[in-house]
C-alpha cells in the first residue's frame, strides 16, 4: 500500500490537458465594440505571451448586430498562460463571453 493520494477515474487532474503545447489556438471573444474588444483582448494576450505574434483575426457581427465574435489566432507556449489569458478575460468589462 503507497501513502500518494488517489483520484477515482471520473475526476480529473487540474494539470491533464488533450491539448499538445506549444501550438496555434483560436481564441474566440464575444463582445459588443469591436475596436474595443479587439484591443482589450490583444493586450491581454500580450500581458501573458510577451511578444506574441497574432496569425489571424477574424470578426463576425450577430444577426442583429448588437455583438462582434472576434477569434485570434496565436502561438501560445503552455497551458498556465492559456488559463491565465482566459481568466483576465472573463474579468475585462469588454468581454461578454469566451470560448
Amino acid at each position: 500500500m503507497t501513502d500518494q493520494p488517489t483520484t477515482p477515474d471520473n475526476e480529473c487532474d487540474a494539470n491533464q490537458t488533450l491539448m499538445e503545447f506549444p501550438c496555434d489556438f483560436p481564441l474566440k471573444v464575444f463582445g459588443q465594440s469591436q475596436e474595443r474588444l479587439e484591443q482589450a483582448t490583444i493586450e491581454i494576450i500580450g500581458k501573458y505571451i510577451p511578444g506574441v505574434k497574432i496569425t489571424g483575426i477574424k470578426a463576425r457581427p450577430s444577426k442583429t448586430g448588437k455583438y462582434i465574435a472576434l477569434t485570434l489566432t496565436f502561438n501560445v507556449p503552455g497551458k498556465q498562460q492559456l488559463d491565465q489569458i482566459y481568466l483576465a478575460l472573463s474579468k475585462h468589462d469588454a468581454v461578454v463571453m469566451t470560448l
